[in-house]
């Protein structure tokens, strides 16, 4: 198996390969083994995504049925057990993914979700959990080493006048934000209009394809979020995010702070699909 799960937001959500990986007959002692690694890892929650024909097919058959989930009880982990059936093309569907969401949102964190491997059924469904809310809101997380990052767009600035003769089309984005101990979840108009963000959502996409894009940097209208790709290699790209301004508390607001993440080119492909999502939800409206 792997020797260490796979976090995706430090110290909050990661994803693991069954216990026994590789064999076909997981034992208790292996269970258990494979729990030590979790309690090391600081996880309290676990996920399992296993159907009974998977604990069929690679635990101990001469056990009490599903006994490997008791067995993550009795350690003392928060269990929820959602059975995903594997190989499917789209391997989460919308309605399981709204199920493993709220489970997520519910349980203890750290929260560890594990299918056989690792890396398809759990893989899709933290996607899931990063980039959307079960109650129909869409988020981007980004995988900020020790601090933590995330962005939403959260309507207009002003909603209730598009049918006016003018509008102000500006989009508020919300970031929940932690840096250095700080925590803080702020809104402020940062979008010009619908067209900004369709080119945020390229950008994305471009750094999704190309190792040395032509334009490496994006900032909104009013520039309280600043990204910069700095580095790539064949599978990731290193970010750096800024963020001033109103999106900081009154108290730092003479200086900027810096979030450096390493994201994989497929994930900024699921981050593009959110912004499509934020699109969708807040069409274009009359300028000026």
């Amino acid at each position: 198996m792997n020797d260490r799960p796979r976090w995706i937001i430090d110290n909050e959500l990661a994803v693991f390969s069954r216990p026994g990986y590789g064999l076909n007959d997981a034992t208790p002692d292996i269970v258990d083994e494979w729990l030590d690694v979790c309690k090391a890892e600081g996880i309290r929650s676990i996920i399992c995504l296993l159907t009974e024909d998977d604990i069929a097919e690679h635990f101990t058959v001469d056990l009490p049925y599903a006994w490997m989930i008791r067995q993550y009880g009795e350690r003392g982990f928060h269990v929820d057990w959602i059975p995903i059936v594997d190989g499917r093309e789209v391997p989460i569907t919308e309605d399981e993914g709204v199920r493993i969401r709220s489970a997520f949102d519910k349980l203890p964190k750290p929260v560890l979700i594990h299918s056989k491997s690792g890396m398809f059924r759990s893989a899709a469904a933290a996607e899931f959990i990063t980039t959307s809310d079960i109650d129909g809101k869409y988020t981007i997380v980004f995988p900020a080493q020790e601090n933590s990052l995330a962005m939403q767009v959260t309507g207009n600035q002003y909603p209730n006048n598009a049918d006016a003769d003018y509008d102000l089309p500006w989009l508020n984005i919300t970031v929940n934000a932690r840096h250095n101990g700080r925590s803080w979840e702020l809104t402020s108009p940062t979008i010009r209009n619908t067209k900004e963000l369709s080119h945020f959502r390229d950008y994305l996409i471009t750094l999704s394809r190309d190792a040395e894009p032509v334009h490496p940097d994006f900032f909104f209208t009013e520039p309280t979020m600043f990204f910069s790709a700095i580095a790539s290699d064949a599978d990731t790209v290193r970010l750096s995010i800024q963020l001033s301004y109103e999106h900081l508390p009154e108290d730092m607001r003479d200086d900027t702070v810096v979030f450096s993440v390493r994201i994989e080119r497929k994930r900024l492909l699921a981050y593009a699909n959110v912004v499509d999502a934020w699109l969708r939800q807040f069409p274009e409206r009359k300028e000026w």
